[in-house]
């Protein structure tokens, strides 16, 4: 099974990593197995449309992946996507 993810550039990557809010949405992500929008919201203190936001750039680089559920949509890591992988192991050793 080849590469289905987006190759990233370095600066894309930094990019990812520079913003507060995205690191807190992806912490949570490692906390929580399946939270909704609302739920990322309440435990990250960002604003609903900020995580919205957010969470659209992670999914559109396959970090993330996002399931409905009536009218909420949950979402959660893509541990199959490589850069996911090394970002958890980025985010636990700078703890």
């Amino acid at each position: 099974m080849g590469n289905q993810y987006k190759q990233l550039e370095p600066a894309e990557v930094f990019s990812l990593l520079s913003d507060p809010t995205r690191i807190s949405i992806f912490k949570t992500l490692l906390l929580e197995k399946e939270p909704c929008v609302s739920r990322i919201s309440e435990m990250t203190g960002v604003s609903l449309s900020a995580v919205s936001h957010q969470l659209k750039r992670l999914e559109l680089l396959g970090i993330i992946s996002g399931c409905r559920y009536g009218q909420e949509i949950c979402y959660c890591l893509n541990r199959d996507n490589r850069l996911t992988g090394q970002l958890i192991k980025l985010i636990k050793m700078i703890k």
